[in-house]
């Protein structure tokens, strides 16, 4: 069994594999993958002299043209050097959808998918371990009560510090992980639980606020779904254990990081509305088209600075909601593009309830942090899109090729 299993791997579950596995890692490991992954389907596109339905793709042509073109705009109005960047580092929209795409063509879907989930699973098992250790090394070494397993030191930014990634962004791919082993039969429920256990544990430590009220609101919708009694007493147990450690623990962070940003380790009042009003300024200086890419930090932060937003200022925030951050960067045009590709995006999942439910997460995600604004953001969408659009298109076109 295990040979013939051997056997049926072929080089694009390998690639998508390690795209799953290089994600939460430096960006230059995922962009070698997409690469790769993108001259090998160019070869196999002519190989298998694929023929595609281009009526089908319509909506994959339209989504990426939305997503694309308020960049494409930028460089004509933005600042040139970081409107080129801009454009460049939103290929992955084009890039991803388009290998995966051709993948899908003649390899089974289901068993794409499988390999980037299961590369992606593996993944956050590597950095929860990475992490961990650096958490168990300066406890025992530094000679640190167990207490400091939950103080600032060891949550958040510096939890995730080891391998320099965003505690959000890690928390999206969090969620995808938990939605498939939650969704996806490919687990027995005692592999689940033990995945959910450790999974729980990284949210915890790396308190991403908006990852964790998801994956606890996807947890409960599937456990009561699918009727399994004993994980819903385990989460349960796990939600009770967590509020009391935030409420209980000696140290005031835990309780604080929920409703204060923290500068130098001390909290401060977190006034993201006032930064949504500093990004709505600069909107109104140019409502159509919008200030554009590199004019609208400078602009932004002579804002802040107007509304005594110290910290935002220093630290250049941006504004920490995608939906505002292209208003005031490309301007009403920009966010009528954006809101336009989201809903053709979640018509095509009123299907496929699994992808539904992760589009809905990363538009959550968009209320709080600028996605889109970060190389690892657009991968992920990109990646969201890719599949949604092989289930859409391949499933339905090449059932006769599924099994080859």
């Amino acid at each position: 069994m295990e040979k013939t299993f051997v056997k049926n791997i072929k080089i694009e579950d390998i690639l998508l594999f390690l795209l799953g596995l290089s994600l939460p890692f430096k960006d230059q490991f995922s962009t070698v993958i997409i690469i790769s992954s993108l001259f090998w389907a160019i070869c196999q596109f002519g190989i298998h002299k694929i023929k595609i339905n281009s009526k089908k793709l319509i909506p994959f042509y339209t989504i990426i043209l939305l997503l694309v073109l308020p960049r494409v705009i930028g460089l004509f109005y933005g600042d040139d050097k970081q409107a080129f960047i801009e454009l460049i580092r939103v290929l992955p929209i084009i890039l991803v959808p388009f290998f995966v795409l051709i993948f899908g063509f003649y390899r089974d879907t289901i068993k794409l998918e499988h390999s980037f989930y299961i590369g992606l699973v593996i993944a956050l098992i590597f950095v929860f371990l990475i992490c961990e250790f650096r958490v168990i090394y300066g406890i025992i070494s530094e000679n640190q009560p167990i207490s400091y397993l939950m103080r600032w030191r060891y949550l958040n930014f510096n939890f995730t510090k080891p391998i320099d990634i965003h505690p959000a962004y890690l928390g999206i791919l969090m969620v995808w992980a938990l939605a498939y082993i939650m969704f996806k039969s490919d687990f027995s429920l005692k592999l689940k639980i033990l995945l959910l256990l450790f999974l729980s544990l990284m949210l915890f430590q790396s308190l991403a606020r908006n990852a964790l009220i998801v994956s606890f609101i996807i947890l409960f919708y599937s456990s009561f779904n699918q009727g399994l009694f004993k994980l819903k007493y385990l989460l349960i147990t796990v939600i009770i254990l967590i509020f009391s450690v935030s409420v209980l623990h000696p140290s005031d962070y835990l309780r604080n990081k929920f409703l204060f940003i923290f500068v130098d380790d001390n909290p401060i009042k977190d006034n993201r509305f006032n930064r949504f009003e500093a990004s709505y300024n600069v909107f109104k200086i140019a409502p159509f088209f919008g200030v554009g890419p590199g004019f609208d930090d400078e602009l932004r932060i002579k804002e802040y600075k107007l509304l005594n937003e110290k910290v935002a200022a220093e630290k250049r925030y941006n504004s920490h909601n995608q939906f505002i951050e292209f208003l005031s960067t490309y301007g009403s045009f920009g966010l009528f593009c954006f809101l336009v590709s989201i809903v053709l995006i979640f018509y095509q999942t009123k299907y496929l309830i699994f992808y539904r439910i992760l589009i809905l997460a990363f538009i959550f995600a968009c209320l709080t942090e600028s996605v889109l604004e970060r190389t690892l953001g657009i991968k992920c969408f990109s990646i969201l899109v890719a599949f949604i659009f092989i289930k859409q298109i391949c499933f339905k076109d090449n059932k006769q090729n599924l099994s080859t």
